[in-house]
Order: structure tokens, then sequence, then C-alpha cells
């Protein structure tokens, strides 16, 4: 990972993976499925993260408006996305507060590629 303004210091190199970025999110799936025994699904939208009343995550409601069950989720999405689009509000304090917090960010002029 690197952050963009890393670039621009004296002598920063910028590499590129082997095979391009598709590799890397390749190869990080493949050990998922391989070493965690979990499934990973690739190029389906995601419009909702399904989450019960006790705060806890059930799943995700896809594009196609296939509900896919789960304990955990893992969002590539930024903060702002996954708080206010992928998660409906919640009356839950504790994630009403980090709703509320992940709006109230102020976008960085540096961001980190993974």
């Amino acid at each position: 990972a690197y952050t963009l303004g890393d670039l621009h210091r004296p002598n920063a190199v910028l590499d590129y993976p082997v095979g391009g970025s598709g590799a890397v999110c390749e190869a990080l799936a493949d050990y998922i499925s391989d070493q965690a025994g979990c499934a990973v699904r690739t190029r389906c939208r995601v419009d909702e993260i399904l989450v019960n009343g006790d705060g806890s995550v059930t799943g995700v409601r896809l594009a196609s408006g296939d509900e896919v069950r789960c304990d955990t989720v893992i969002s590539n999405a930024d903060a702002w996305t996954t708080a206010t689009r992928l998660l409906k509000p919640s009356p839950l304090p504790q994630i009403a507060a980090w709703q509320a917090s992940q709006k109230a960010l102020v976008p960085t002029r540096s961001f980190v590629h993974l």
C-alpha cells in the first residue's frame, strides 16, 4: 500500500504488481477461499448491508435482489458510502454515532491504494 503523497517524495518509486492490480485481488480471494473456507463473490454490486435489530450483520442484499447471509461483511466502499448508502440509519446509539461520525469526515488530499 502507498499514499499518493508518497509518490512525490525524493527518490520515490511506484511499482505495479505482476498481472496488474486485479492479480492482487485474485490472490486475496484465492487465499480467503482456500485458507479460511469462505466464499468470495466478485462483480456483485451490493445495495444494502443487512443488519438485525441488535445491530449485528446478517448479510447483504445484491443489486440483483439476491440476499447473501453471513456473519461478517467487509466493505470495500469508502466510509461515506458504507455509512450513508449501504447501511440504513440505525436506531442503535453506537451505530448511529458511527454513521454520524463518517458523514462528518472531511475528505483528505491523500488516500491509500491497496
